[in-house]
């Protein structure tokens, strides 16, 4: 019993302590070099869904979560500026505007759609899950990807996470899987 009480103080504790950083998502690069450039325009429609924490199954810490460690719009729209970054960095895309309402016209129109980010507080892990839509004339792609910011990470790495590397690791990871389909779609609507 006294095991158990000195448990959930210390997980209370933890999660005050990561809440108390300042989790707002930094910009994130793509470290992959790609094959495919292009000098078509794009632009980039984003949608969020429902932004909200959760706990695992049979947990006792039920602390309620400060908001600024949910992944929330201030995060999507960060992550859309680096998507923006990256793809003109690249130069797979010039990305003309990021919109959260109608986008004017462009070569290639990019539309992510944030359905649902939740935080698991008590042990840091972000679970996005995205969808992602790109049309260009008649060529249409879509697909959906869910991230988990802790998939591949150490056990230390997922001991030692807060907010804001939790953040930066699951928008590292959904960058990772956005660019390489952008690229296959830009290279095939080149007809390369």
């Amino acid at each position: 019993m006294r095991r158990s009480v000195r448990a959930l103080l210390a997980c209370s504790a933890w999660v005050a302590l990561a809440a108390c950083v300042n989790p707002a998502l930094v910009k994130v690069t793509y470290d992959s070099p790609v094959t495919q450039t292009s000098e078509k325009s794009a632009s980039i429609h984003m949608t969020t869904g429902s932004v909200e924490s959760d706990y695992a199954p049979g947990q006792i810490a039920q602390v309620r979560v400060n908001p600024k460690v949910l992944f929330n719009l201030d995060d999507q729209r960060a992550f859309a500026e680096s998507l923006k970054d990256e793809l003109t960095r690249l130069k797979l895309l010039r990305i003309r505007e990021i919109s959260w309402g109608q986008v004017a016209a462009a070569d290639v129109s990019i539309e992510i759609v944030f359905q649902r980010t939740v935080i698991f507080p008590v042990a840091v892990r972000y679970h996005l899950d995205v969808a992602m839509r790109l049309k260009s004339g008649e060529r249409s792609f879509a697909r959906r990807y869910y991230v988990n910011s802790a998939e591949g990470e150490s056990t230390w790495t997922n001991m030692n996470t807060d907010a804001a590397r939790g953040k930066a690791l699951a928008a590292k990871k959904l960058m990772a899987r956005l660019i390489p389909d952008i690229e296959k779609f830009v290279s095939e609507s080149l007809g390369r």
